[in-house]
């Protein structure tokens, strides 16, 4: 008994120690297996962390190398980097926001090499900190990244990446800086943990003088990114140990002080070393309650030690539970592995059973779809996962339920959208694929897609960059040439390939010498040598006639290599024309200076034939009724080779002339570049020069057509940019010519100012001498008288007193005339008739005469009264007709006829006024005055008399008494034809409003009727035509008798009266009607004249019975004679 009571005490100790021994054994070896798997978790996690890190780092860096590489991004950075403010600054801003709208930025700079930022995506401004980067970047020329950190542009922890900017030659310009907020990027991704943990975290901290700087934001405490610092000194704590350089798994304190098992790894690449921690309590937390159970199991087997068999079960079954144990660790330990890979990448991952159902969504699935890990399981992949054709909206099947059927790998289509949870929807891309078991069976599916809004927004961002680059280089209305040393042309790029002359396949790989003409290939071979050697940008200008005319083109010449040039070339052909133009402007300027208006527009019309080639040129006025032409000028060369038609002074219909008139019809220039084939073209007359080819504009002010300006025959075809020219230059003429007619109007009012001037200041001194001459005259007179009284006839004396008396008397009679002159004689008028005072003088006036000369007297009746003293009427009647006698043999007129002055011819003989006048016309058919002579007709003392026969008062006194009265004297003299004196009385209204005069008879209209006009003096013809058309007529004019018979020629048949001046160069009235008639045989005649009807008839040059209107005529007058005219139906040849 005792021996089985010790043999049990035995087996009982026996059993214990073993019991005990195996429980120790136990728990060290469950201890030991719990710390291994938190070890190898942590050293996964740490070095999954590590990996994703430097990955995240290199790509930060390629990216960087990518988007510098891009050249036309590159050539946009150079050229802001070379010459700032200068580039396409608006295509430079889009690429920026294209990058930090679509990467993984916070903002994106451009500084130089000192690092001033240039241009920032967010506006920022300053300076970057470099921290060694940018200089880095800058000597290797390749993309640096710089540490953590915070920088004095912002306050924000951010990662910069500095591409370099180098020029052609490898010269440094300045980095593309792509900064990263690591709040956003980088943080999330170390702080993410793969199980869910109450303790564990990440840490990244880098060495920074004598403590250790962490470098991310901390678990357990709040604002400690890039602040919180550890001393070196404290090796206690995980951190230092790995700034210190351990590595692997220790057991230390954290920054807390608490006990922590950490996985230490470097950061490759990188200053950084990474801290994947846990608390140790939190880690053997499972374990310490798995142990008091196996306490409990202990003491539970010490009751049963007596059962060997139960101990032998025990211990079998311990076995297997270690064994199962061993196993579930072993998954877990892969399930942990697989579930940190799958948390960590960066795409959508979901994993299904074999039945389709959703067994995982990691955490970007769950940003993708919408779902939660938890909401999504057991759920059908189809619920989960719903995608649809992104063109037809339709759905799309599923690729789990085609991986489960077709067990194979399945692609997504390129075009799918996905839609969330929420119902929103975005681009995936990827594949499905089959989880297998070891026996191949198919356990599942694991789905793996990423989100491609990012990515296509990319891509169209840099399709638009791309696209807004290359309309910036189809913009670019260069061509543009590479070109090696031996002026070869290796390339060709241009927007439009119309620019070129000759297709690029006939030119590249041949010579200059070989392609263009020889003088401009050796100024561009001067150009490229002189590139080349110095390394700076030639310029080379050249010229090229071309059949449209002369281009210029400018070359930019710049190295971009030691043996290779660029060429861009420019056409600056409109800056050279404009130049031109500028130029002949000013040569116009300065030559209406001292030149004439007809020589002006002849000049201008050569300046403009001399820029578009035209031999050919000619100028029009256009009335301001816009329906009458006058030819003002033909080119130099028009004249000197081309045409010998009668042209300047012609006046014709607009709606008569040719096509080129079509300028003016249609206001807008006219290019007629086949000339002959126009259909409505009218025939050219004799010695017209012949046309190929013209261009006509229109010069238009105040939406009035007032000139047309036209060039011809140029080798070529017109085209736009000739328009162009043409209009600018004859616009420009324009002002000048109206300068010019302005200067010459004012010129003209000037000349009769200063006569009136000259004659008023004639006048007063001839006042003053005489006033005081009348004193010495009347002593002169009075003593001499009283002399005579006392010395008997007989007495010699009395014959020298005598004369002297006489002498006296005449002398008394030269200062009456000065008076008169000078208008301070008295004078006492009174109203009267004018046939009454002339009437009285007749005579007196035949005695003055003499029998030789015939005194003729056709008064008009009834006359309007004038107001005037009689005596002044006899001295202006007896001082005209003795002048005409003194220069006739033959006869004097005298006329008297009541005249209406309108306000256009009274603006045309200042100071005459508009109103009713009583008009004296005293004619002679004596010798006439020359031009010379009749300018000085009424200046004192001038006379062409002999001496002693003469004291030039005559005319004077006539001037004087005119201007005293406010009246007004006209002469017109033609040599060896004879002198027509017109004086202009002013009516007196007040008499005349007290007789009964008669109404006055209505003036009669035109209807339609067409007159030709001719007449020599341009401001006559004008006026008569003016008024002409404002009573109805179709007017055409001629400045001269062979304008009008070019004009007659023309228009064979269409003219119904011709008005023509008598006495013209060339040719006379009668001479122009006689040949017009027998061209136009039903045409009438009015024949008009400063000379009287019956002056002009009896000198020969009309016949008598004609119709005559005498110049001046009022329109009432002329209107009256035209419908004589037109009413006699005897045809022109018998009159």
């Amino acid at each position: 008994m005792k021996l089985t009571v010790v043999a049990a005490v035995t087996i009982s100790v026996l059993g214990l120690a073993l019991l005990v021994a195996g429980g120790i054994a136990l728990y060290r070896s469950q201890e030991e297996t719990v710390r291994a798997r938190v070890e190898r978790e942590l050293d996964s996690v740490a070095h999954l962390k590590v990996e994703q890190i430097a990955e995240w780092r290199q790509r930060r860096l390629r990216e960087g190398e990518e988007i510098t590489a891009r050249p036309l991004l590159k050539e946009l950075l150079r050229q802001e980097l070379r010459t700032p403010n200068t580039g396409d600054d608006a295509a430079l801003l889009a690429e920026l926001h294209a990058f930090l709208t679509h990467g993984e930025y916070t903002d994106v700079l451009l500084v130089d090499a000192a690092g001033n930022i240039l241009f920032s995506a967010t506006d920022s401004q300053g300076r970057v900190d470099q921290n060694g980067a940018l200089t880095l970047a800058l000597q290797t020329g390749a993309p640096a990244i710089t540490d953590l950190h915070t920088g004095t542009y912002t306050s924000t922890p951010h990662i910069s990446v500095f591409a370099p900017i180098l020029d052609s030659d490898g010269t440094p310009l300045g980095a593309l800086t792509l900064v990263t907020d690591v709040r956003r990027f980088l943080y999330p991704l170390i702080q993410s943990w793969p199980v869910p943990s109450d303790t564990a975290e990440t840490l990244l901290v880098r060495r920074d003088g004598d403590s250790v700087l962490f470098l991310n934001d901390l678990r357990h405490r709040t604002d400690t990114a890039l602040a919180f610092r550890a001393p070196l000194t404290a090796t206690e704590i995980a951190a230092v140990r790995a700034v210190l350089g351990e590595e692997g798994i220790v057991y230390a304190r954290d920054y807390r002080g608490y006990h922590v098992i950490a996985a230490l790894r470097p950061v490759p690449d990188s200053p950084w070393f990474l801290v994947a921690k846990i608390d140790a309590d939190e880690a053997v937390a499972g374990w310490q309650g798995r142990a008091a159970m196996l306490t409990l199991l202990l003491i539970g087997a010490l009751g049963v030690l007596g059962a060997l068999a139960l101990i032998a079960v025990q211990y079998q079954r311990r076995r297997h539970l270690q064994r199962l144990y061993d196993a579930e660790l072993a998954q877990r330990t892969g399930e942990l592995r697989y579930a940190v890979t799958l948390r960590s990448i960066g795409e959508g991952v979901i994993a299904t059973d074999a039945q389709g159902n959703v067994t995982l969504l990691n955490p970007v699935a769950e940003m993708l779809t919408g779902w939660s890990d938890a909401d999504a399981r057991s759920k059908p992949s189809t619920e989960v996962f719903t995608i649809i054709d992104e063109a037809t909206l339709a759905p799309v099947v599923n690729p789990v339920e085609i991986v489960l059927r077709e067990q194979r790998v399945v692609e997504l289509g390129n075009h799918t959208l996905l839609r969330d949870r929420q119902g929103g929807i975005r681009p995936i891309a990827d594949a499905a694929s089959p989880i297998r078991a070891a026996n191949g069976d198919v356990l599942g599916v694991v789905l793996v897609f990423r989100d491609q809004s990012a990515e296509r927004a990319a891509k169209r961002a840099l399709e638009q960059s791309e696209a807004r680059l290359r309309a910036m280089v189809a913009a670019i209305p260069d061509l543009i040439f590479r070109l090696d040393h031996e002026y070869h042309f290796l390339d060709c790029q241009v927007s439009d390939p119309s620019l070129l002359m000759i297709p690029p396949e006939q030119f590249l790989g041949r010579r200059t010498f070989d392609v263009l003409p020889v003088e401009i290939a050796q100024g561009g071979a001067r150009a490229i040598d002189a590139a080349l050697s110095t390394g700076v940008m030639q310029i080379y200008e050249y010229t090229l006639d071309l059949p449209e005319g002369r281009a210029w083109y400018e070359q930019r010449i710049a190295p971009i290599s030691t043996t290779e040039v660029i060429a861009i070339t420019r056409d600056v052909s409109d800056i050279r024309r404009n130049e031109a133009l500028m130029q002949a402007r000013l040569r116009l300027l300065e030559f209406a200076n001292d030149h004439p208006l007809g020589d002006l527009l002849t000049r201008t019309l050569d300046e403009v034939g001399a820029l578009v080639n035209s031999p050919i040129g000619f100028y029009h006025f256009v009335a301001p009724d816009q329906r009458t032409l006058s030819l003002q000028a033909w080119s130099t060369r028009t004249l000197r080779e081309f045409c010998t038609a009668e042209g300047r002074g012609l006046h014709y219909p607009i709606q008569s002339a040719g096509v080129w008139a079509d300028a003016v019809r249609q206001r807008q220039p006219m290019i007629h570049n086949d000339y002959a084939s126009l259909p409505n073209r009218h025939g050219m007359p004799a010695g017209h020069a012949q046309l190929v080819r013209e261009l006509v504009v229109p010069i238009v002010r105040q939406e009035q057509v007032v000139a047309v300006l036209g060039v011809g025959n140029k080798p070529a075809d017109y085209t736009a940019s000739d328009v162009a020219l043409v209009s600018y230059l004859a616009d420009v003429a324009w002002e000048i010519v109206e300068r010019k007619r302005a200067e010459e109007v004012q010129a003209s009012l000037q000349l009769q100012l200063a006569q009136a001037q000259k004659l008023e200041t004639i006048g007063q001194l001839a006042g003053g001498i005489a006033h005081d001459f009348n004193n010495m005259l009347a002593v002169i007179l009075m003593r001499s008288e009283m002399a005579l009284q006392a010395v008997s006839p007989a007495s010699p004396l009395h014959h020298h007193l005598t004369e002297i008396h006489n002498t006296g008397q005449r002398s008394a009679e030269l200062t009456r005339k000065l008076l008169g002159f000078a208008r301070k004689q008295m004078i006492a008028p009174r109203s009267l008739d004018l046939n009454d005072a002339v009437a009285g003088m007749l005579q007196m006036l035949r005695r003055l005469i003499g029998e030789d000369v015939e005194l003729q007297w056709l008064p008009g009746t009834p006359l309007w009264p004038i107001k005037m003293d009689t005596s002044q009427i006899d001295q202006i009647l007896v001082n005209l007709c003795v002048n005409a006698r003194d220069a006739i043999a033959g006869s004097i007129k005298i006329q008297t006829e009541n005249t209406l002055i309108d306000d256009a011819y009274a603006a045309l003989h200042p100071p005459l006024r508009a109103g009713r006048h009583v008009m004296l016309t005293i004619t002679d058919n004596g010798s006439g005055m020359t031009p010379e002579v009749l300018s000085h007709a009424f200046e004192p003392f001038f006379t062409t008399k002999e001496v002693g026969k003469g004291t030039g008062l005559g005319l004077a006194t006539v001037y004087g008494i005119m201007q005293q009265n406010h009246g007004h004297i006209l002469v017109y003299s033609e040599q060896s034809i004879g002198t027509t004196f017109k004086l202009f009385f002013p009516c007196d209204d007040e008499a005349l409003q007290a007789s009964d005069a008669p109404p006055p008879v209505e003036t009669p209209h035109g209807r339609g009727e067409r007159v030709l006009v001719v007449e020599d003096e341009l401001p006559v013809l004008e006026m008569t035509a003016e008024s002409l058309r404002t009573l109805g007529y179709i007017v055409y004019t001629a400045a001269s008798p062979s304008a009008a018979l070019s004009l007659a020629t023309t228009h064979p048949g269409e003219f119904d009266l011709l008005i023509t001046d008598v006495i013209m160069p060339d040719m006379n009235g009668s001479d122009v009607a006689q040949r017009i008639a027998q061209l136009q045989p039903g045409i009438q005649c009015l024949y008009m004249s400063g000379y009287p009807a019956n002056f002009v008839t009896q000198r020969g040059v009309l016949e008598t019975g004609v119709h005559f209107i005498s110049k001046p005529f009022t329109r009432h007058q002329l209107a009256l004679a035209v419908r004589r005219a037109l009413a006699d139906d005897r045809p022109l040849a018998s009159y």
